[in-house]
């Protein structure tokens, strides 16, 4: 599903902070001195005048604050206490606050001056902050509930970071600044002509193709090309900025990519007459390591192959991990970033080890004859496991990602690869510090598409798709009524 879980909180991110508290990521390519408590480009850059003026008060309570968060190591997982958590916690990090500020309000609540928006962030605010969950005048659905919760979190959380807001000390923090670096598109890139994009942008733009040639930009996220929407920029100028406050001073971006190993990344793709390209279409999503992060495997018989594969490898191991795209979404309903990550890498592992069994029968007999086998699982015996194993591996190693197989970093089958080669450091940035739905837990449904990112709680994103739904729904309905025009015409 499309529809946005919190539309209109994205547009109250900032209500009644003060301007200069609305501290946003420092311009991609600056880091952060700690000694000098100055941000400043790291060495063999190019210099950027915009950069310079940035400064932190030297001395300031505040500014250690920022600077411990640089080498203060990450919150351990914690599990949402309840729904009015989990919403708060949603809230929270779909703000996307500038990790700077949200250290200085971490410091200020006594919590691990992380940067980015944790559980026990959530937990200090709703102690000192409590938030009364609604009482429906008449007995309501769950859904009606779960919405009714929603809406007084954000009204709850949107007037208690007025209050947080105004307790941290905005002259210790750099200004605010967007992405920067950005230059023209480059055209429409392909941008179908026969689409709702053509008539959603035709009044303000002349077209799909002129909006994508005067609104969207072209900068780069950890050296790598993206052609955006200047507000999906921002939001990735905040995950580097989170990424290199992870990393050694004087890192490069190329540097931070290649430690995650982070190799591709694919960002505006044109929607035409035969597929909706949806975020990726109006600048605001990106994918990476596209062929690495596939769930869909088996594409061409049946597209969710892998979730039956992961129910034989948890008979096969006894486990209890994720076995579905649905069950990863459900995660996100009572864990954090940090724990839904590693539930769904716990899976990975189990797949990628039930790979090698299926192509060394030497360790298949051991496993079966070992302890740690379930003995239903041994009754079964080596020779229907064998088969069993071959059959999913058959399925796992087909020759590309487009055919379903599961491809290894250099982009080729190989028979030891998982469906996720993400590393949580890169996922904790793009959901935590950008704020952006994650494809492993945040689209709904059987999504699984842990490949993917967007802006689906950014309101000017929300804003724009809601243009090309209406004239899709407006298209359709003229489609129909043609058609219904050419039904009654007698021959």
């Amino acid at each position: 599903m499309l529809t946005p879980r919190d539309k209109q909180a994205d547009g109250a991110r900032t209500a009644g902070i003060p301007e200069a508290t609305q501290a946003r990521s420092a311009p991609i390519g600056l880091g952060y001195d700690a000694q000098t408590a100055a941000l400043r480009p790291p060495p063999g850059s190019a210099p950027r005048a915009e950069g310079a003026a940035l400064r932190i008060e030297a001395g300031a309570g505040t500014a250690n604050a920022v600077a411990n968060a640089v080498a203060a190591p990450a919150a351990p997982p914690v599990a949402l206490v309840d729904d009015l958590h989990r919403h708060a916690y949603d809230w929270l990090r779909t703000r996307a606050y500038s990790i700077a500020w949200m250290a200085a309000l971490q410091a200020k609540l006594g919590v691990a001056p992380t940067g980015v928006a944790d559980v026990a962030t959530v937990n200090a605010i709703l102690t000192k902050h409590p938030i009364a969950e609604p009482v429906a005048k008449k007995k309501v659905s769950a859904s009606v509930r779960a919405q009714l919760l929603e809406a007084a979190v954000v009204k709850g959380m949107s007037a208690t970071m007025r209050v947080l807001g105004a307790e941290v000390t905005t002259k210790d923090l750099p200004e605010r600044a967007a992405a920067t670096g950005l230059g023209k598109a480059g055209g429409s890139h392909g941008a179908g002509k026969d689409t709702p994009e053509e008539v959603a942008f035709a009044s303000a733009h002349g077209g799909y193709a002129g909006f994508v040639s005067t609104q969207l930009k072209t900068g780069t996220f950890l050296g790598k090309t993206v052609v955006a929407h200047p507000d999906f920029h921002d939001r990735l100028a905040n995950a580097a900025a989170y990424l290199r406050s992870k990393h050694p001073a004087g890192t490069t971006d190329e540097q931070i990519a290649e430690a995650l190993g982070i190799r591709k990344v694919v960002s505006f793709r044109p929607t035409t007459a035969d597929f909706d390209q949806m975020y990726h279409g109006i600048g605001f999503a990106i994918d990476l390591n596209p062929e690495q992060n596939n769930w869909h495997i088996g594409r061409g018989d049946n597209t969710w192959q892998l979730n039956r594969i992961l129910g034989r490898v948890n008979q096969l191991f006894g486990a209890t991990e994720v076995r579905s795209a649905l069950g990863m979404a459900a995660n996100s309903k009572k864990l954090a970033t940090e724990g839904a990550y590693e539930a769904i890498a716990k899976a990975n592992t189990q797949l990628r080890r039930y790979r090698e069994l299926a192509n060394d029968r030497g360790q298949l007999e051991a496993y079966l004859a070992s302890a740690s086998c379930p003995e239903n699982v041994r009754k079964l015996g080596v020779a229907h496991w064998a088969r069993v194993l071959a059959e999913d591996e058959k399925v796992m190693a087909r020759t590309s990602a487009k055919q379903g197989g599961l491809m290894g970093p250099d982009g080729k089958p190989d028979h030891s690869s998982g469906f996720m080669d993400l590393k949580l450091l890169a996922v904790q940035a793009m959901r935590d510090a950008a704020g952006l739905r994650w494809g492993g837990t945040d689209l709904g449904g059987d999504s699984g598409d842990l490949m993917h990112f967007d802006g689906g709680f950014m309101n000017s994103a929300v804003t724009l798709r809601s243009k090309v739904q209406k004239a899709r729904h407006e298209l359709s309905a003229a489609k129909a009524k043609v058609g219904e025009s050419a039904e009654k015409t007698p021959e």
